[in-house]
């Protein structure tokens, strides 16, 4: 598994996270390191997992996002991951974009089943906006019926969303997602978190 830092951009503020506590100067990696990174990897491990972000929200790239997917792929990688917290999926096609990538698994990390519980952990999150967009993208990859990539809705349990395990494993289940629990530790190493 290799993990790339493409953006440290962030557009969420989530209180499980230290990244509103980075000094270091928010950036974009350069488009010819990643060439470079995925080049190697491409050729000396093509099915090493490979996830393009990193401390950072993907999707802030924009169009640039599917560009560096799309060499990925071209040069052999064969197993991409994206995690996302999906705040931009109805922007810039990104819905399209997901679902006709080279992606194998595209994760959403989501940690609330109900608006007031997701937009305390994830906060600058709209429930009303992020969730029915992902639902979107389940039903609009199963009428396509696509294989790749698997939707993975991601819920980290915490003190603040404990009691809602069931109720999120039960919704996104009839969307057809794969759901994963991430048991309750502590998600900032650093910091004050």
């Amino acid at each position: 598994q290799l993990v790339v830092e493409n953006t440290s951009y962030c557009n969420l503020w989530c209180i499980h996270c230290s990244h509103r506590e980075l000094t270091r100067k928010h950036l974009h990696m350069d488009r010819s390191l990643w060439n470079k990174i995925v080049e190697e990897v491409g050729r000396e491990l093509p099915d090493c997992e490979l996830w393009p972000t990193f401390y950072g929200e993907a999707l802030i790239l924009k169009r640039e996002l599917w560009k560096r997917l799309e060499y990925a792929d071209k040069v052999g990688c064969r197993n991409l991951v994206l995690n996302s917290n999906g705040t931009l999926l109805e922007r810039w096609d990104n819905l399209e974009n997901i679902l006709n990538s080279p992606l194998k698994r595209f994760i959403l990390s989501l940690d609330g089943a109900s608006k007031e519980t997701f937009e305390k952990i994830r906060a600058n999150a709209k429930f009303d906006t992020v969730y029915p967009a992902v639902e979107k993208l389940c039903e609009l990859r199963a009428k396509l019926n696509r294989t790749y990539p698997v939707i993975t809705v991601q819920f980290s349990v915490m003190k603040e969303n404990v009691h809602e395990v069931d109720m999120f494993i039960d919704h996104w289940k009839q969307f057809g997602a794969d759901v994963k629990i991430r048991p309750m530790l502590e998600w900032g190493a650093v910091g004050t978190v």
